[in-house]
């Protein structure tokens, strides 16, 4: 007799981010599991949120397990899920945030949302989080290092382009995620590389033009990007507001 295979919903929104093609070729190639990957392209932030969630309260009892997993997200391995899975068989829960290894920090972040077929998705209601929408009373909510054995289950922004690394600092910046921008301006200042130098320009000009989300398609968000040039005298420019705001970065340096 065949096994029935654990089946899943992946849900991932995209708008543009380079990673997509790997993100959906390793969920493709996930085994141990039904996997059916659900994609919303090219609406803005609230919405694409409110229509995949939607979704997911509509068909939850075909699942039992719901993943969010962004388009610049690529899981570790083949495995990735089935170990998901297996600890959910264990532990029972209803929600748990995983961590991946981000590229422009160094840094393990929360990325990979995870929630049984108890889960509800209420309607998101704040523009600059609108994935928090679990009333996190009504369910069995997992936290601390019992799962850290599966972390980084995945990778983060591994080869993002310049837009998708500006709203990356940008939206970092107002979230006041300050350690995740202090790392990625002392790994720069290593690397040089550009998608760095372009988060670090979002981070430092958020505030000045924003207080809530961003969505790629704002003519604001794009006449703003478009204004700033890359050069010699920018990146001096950009290591002096760096070595500025971290005293002790400039000190490792020297």
């Amino acid at each position: 007799m065949q096994m029935v295979l654990p089946k899943i919903m992946v849900g991932t929104l995209y708008s543009g981010e380079s990673e997509i093609d790997q993100c959906k070729s390793m969920i493709q190639n996930q085994i141990g599991v039904q996997v059916e990957h659900v994609i919303i392209s090219n609406l803005p932030e609230a919405n694409a949120h409110r229509e995949l969630f939607n979704l997911w309260n509509t068909r939850r009892s075909e699942f039992e397990i719901f993943i969010k997993c962004d388009a610049d997200t690529v899981l570790k391995d083949e495995r990735s899920l089935l170990s998901i899975v297996e600890f959910k068989i264990k532990k029972n829960f209803d929600g748990l945030q995983l961590r991946l290894l981000d590229y422009f920090s160094k840094q393990q972040i929360y990325g990979l949302g995870i929630f049984s077929n108890r889960v509800v998705f209420n309607k998101p209601r704040k523009k600059l989080y609108p994935d928090r929408v679990v009333d996190r009373d009504k369910y069995s909510i997992l936290s601390g290092n019992e799962f850290s054995f599966l972390e980084p289950i995945g990778y983060h922004c591994i080869n993002p382009h310049p837009v998708q690394s500006f709203r990356f600092g940008l939206h970092r910046e107002l979230k006041n995620q300050e350690s995740i921008i202090a790392d990625t301006a002392r790994n720069w200042l290593i690397e040089k590389d550009e998608p760095r130098m372009w988060a670090l320009i979002g981070a430092f000009h958020a505030k000045d033009h924003w207080r809530n989300s961003i969505n790629y398609s704002d003519k604001k968000f794009k006449r703003i990007f478009n204004s700033y040039t890359i050069s010699n005298t920018s990146i001096k420019n950009l290591i002096t507001r760096v070595t500025e705001i971290w005293p002790d970065i400039k000190a490792r340096e020297n």
